[in-house]
């Protein structure tokens, strides 16, 4: 492997490739990821639309082995959607105090986080779930109280709107 203006490359099978390829699905979720060699590749789906491409979703929901050319792949990711919205004291937070807070995921039975991620602006963040379990959603950062709540993921396919209170710190 090289590195070629920031990119991986790599020599396959008598010709340059590009180490990781990408492509991003049109309004049908159709995909086509051009410039690839005859070869066993995995596909992985790190995100939906605007969701965060952090995605707490089992990896076996989100790969699919297969080798190029192909056609006709269905990747169906049994996920649900997690809309999760901050506020502190009933009203919304300043930019300041929404860029020092963090969204921590996890799954009570498995006693262990997840992943985390930053809210967006206007304290909205959109998470990825495995449909129909329980998670433990904390909401913490500088300045301020943790939060946590338990609630049961939607069903596949679904979003569910979470709203989560945070206390400042001091206050």
């Amino acid at each position: 492997m090289v590195q070629l203006d920031g990119w991986s490359v790599l020599w396959s099978r008598g010709a340059f490739e590009l180490e990781r390829e990408s492509g991003t699905t049109d309004e049908q979720g159709s995909f086509a990821i051009d410039r690839l060699s005859h070869d066993l590749y995995r596909v992985e789906v790190v995100g939906a639309g605007d969701v965060d491409a952090y995605t707490p979703v089992e990896a076996e929901d989100r790969f699919l082995e297969v080798r190029a050319p192909a056609s006709g792949l269905v990747l169906e990711l049994q996920a649900s959607l997690f809309e999760v919205r901050v506020t502190a004291e009933g009203m919304p937070l300043s930019e300041e105090e929404i860029e020092r807070l963090h969204l921590e995921v996890g799954r009570p039975e498995m006693s262990r986080n997840l992943g985390t991620a930053a809210f967006e602006e206007g304290g909205l963040l959109r998470v990825l779930v495995r449909p129909g379990q329980e998670y433990g959603l904390r909401v913490f950062g500088e300045g301020f109280h943790q939060a946590v709540v338990e609630v049961p993921g939607p069903e596949a396919g679904a979003a569910q709107e979470v709203a989560i209170e945070v206390t400042r710190a001091g206050g």
